[in-house]
């Protein structure tokens, strides 16, 4: 609501499964997806948030891997 984004943001939360998801077909490459990381890590404004946008950056390089290895 109003632009703010919460750690447990609905909006967030399929927002990233979205680009993750993106990224595990091949639809968006692993920069593209760090870039869209870093750019929420760079508004984010509590140590939660941060966190969670961590574990989305942490999940994303374990899908790039798992498709390096297929």
């Amino acid at each position: 609501m109003f632009g703010v984004i919460t750690p447990e943001s609905r909006y967030l939360s399929n927002y990233f499964i979205s680009v993750l998801n993106d990224l595990g077909e091949d639809k968006t490459t692993i920069d593209e997806v760090l870039a869209k990381i870093e750019s929420f890590e760079n508004i984010s404004y509590s140590r939660k948030q941060i966190d969670t946008i961590s574990g989305v950056r942490d999940l994303a390089l374990k899908i790039e891997s798992r498709k390096d290895k297929l």
